[in-house]
């Protein structure tokens, strides 16, 4: 019994297809995705007093300085600042301090270091407060806010 040849043409024309599709797409780069091993930290410092805030020093102890603070936070407002580093610099920390107008000092530490959970701390003058939130990444967005306490 002879088969006839064209009726396999389907059939070898659709594995064709089948194979250049599978060859096309293993070739094809995966999507671009953010370097894990570049730290950043952003650092906001939320004035929610009547206090204001002048600048005494700024230290980056680890990484690089991105963004310096500015030298006033006037009551009522926000500042923000950002250092960052790379995983051979071991990740990013550093301190800020402040002289408070109705007296005492606003001192400031954080760090995201490299496969560490981040830290951080604050003390302010007597009668106000100081909370914390962080997002815990790599890219971490801390936020300092200051009210009376």
């Amino acid at each position: 019994m002879a088969i006839s040849r064209t009726r396999f043409l389907p059939l070898r024309a659709a594995a064709a297809t089948a194979l250049a599709t599978a060859v096309v797409t293993a070739g094809l780069a995966a999507p671009a995705q953010a370097d894990p091993r570049v730290f950043t930290a952003k650092i906001t410092i939320d004035n929610q007093t009547r206090e204001s805030f002048e600048l005494l020093s700024y230290d980056v102890t680890e990484g690089e300085n991105v963004t310096s603070p500015n030298e006033t936070i006037p009551g009522k407002s926000s500042d923000w600042f950002k250092s960052t580093a790379n995983v051979d610099q071991g990740g990013t920390s550093g301190s800020v301090k402040y002289t408070a107008s109705g007296g005492g000092q606003l001192v400031i530490y954080w760090s995201n270091p490299y496969e560490e959970p981040n830290t951080s701390d604050c003390f302010v003058p007597e009668g106000l407060s100081c909370s914390i939130s962080d997002n815990g990444v790599y890219e971490t967005e801390m936020t300092f806010t200051i009210t009376n306490a």
